[in-house]
């Protein structure tokens, strides 16, 4: 049966990506893996929890399911070799990682046991509280970055965290107000946040303090300008290196 079902997948044209035997291997040796996972389906959380809705997965959502355990477990693989550098697994967009049960749990076994290997995870999502997985799993989370909300309620649940009270904790609302209107406030829709206010943030620091904080660009001017470029091209590949 396991046979059938990797058969199945491997004549698929998504599937090519981990059953082509004429694409070249992942090298886990170069200094730099960027894995691209444009337009993969993953289960939802209803998918997840209700019986009937599981059984009846289409396979691109087995399938993306799948690959993100794959990518969860190849990154600390990788990262967990060499204990004479510090490497770094970072994933945004994390609500597409933890809705894999399997990668939720390479992630949180990352987190345990990074600092003994030299390394380092980060994680980017829009909620903390719903994506960074279970309590433990986000307790162990020491530094933490709040970027701006928009949306009042998003900014009080990332203030939440950022100060590591319960979900239903109040919260301070000038902070409430610093972080939706405060911090890299866009001026209008043409315009966005203006050069010299982006990049503005909260952070808490590894012994818990916390403050204002502005992320910079690189000095680099070359490194700059394609940190401001934005693809244009829908096109992209399932998962590959």
């Amino acid at each position: 049966m396991l046979a059938d079902e990797m058969r199945i997948f491997s004549e698929l044209d998504f599937g090519r990506a981990l059953f082509d035997d004429t694409l070249p291997p992942l090298d886990l040796s170069s200094p730099a893996i960027v894995l691209h996972t444009h337009k993969m389906q993953l289960p939802s959380r209803a998918d997840m929890e209700h019986g009937h809705l599981f059984a009846e997965l289409k396979a691109e959502k087995v399938f993306g399911r799948a690959a993100f355990a794959l990518i969860a477990a190849l990154a600390r693989y990788r990262c967990f070799a060499d204990r004479s550098r510090l490497d770094i697994f970072a994933a945004d967009e994390a609500s597409k990682t933890m809705s894999s049960p399997e990668a939720a749990e390479e992630i949180g076994t990352f987190i345990r046991d990074g600092r003994k290997h030299k390394a380092a995870l980060l994680l980017g999502s829009h909620d903390a509280e719903e994506d960074f997985g279970n309590e433990v799993v986000r307790g162990l989370i020491p530094f933490r970055v709040l970027l701006r909300h928009r949306d009042s309620n998003l900014a009080r649940r990332g203030l939440r965290w950022l100060h590591g009270l319960p979900t239903d904790a109040p919260v301070d609302e000038g902070l409430v107000k610093l972080v939706t209107e405060g911090t890299a406030p866009v001026t209008d829709a043409a315009v966005g946040v203006v050069e010299e206010r982006r990049g503005e943030c909260l952070i808490r620091d590894f012994q818990a303090r916390y403050g204002r904080a502005k992320v910079m660009a690189p000095l680099v001017e070359k490194r700059a300008q394609t940190v401001k470029t934005t693809p244009t091209s829908s096109a992209g590949a399932v998962i590959g290196a």
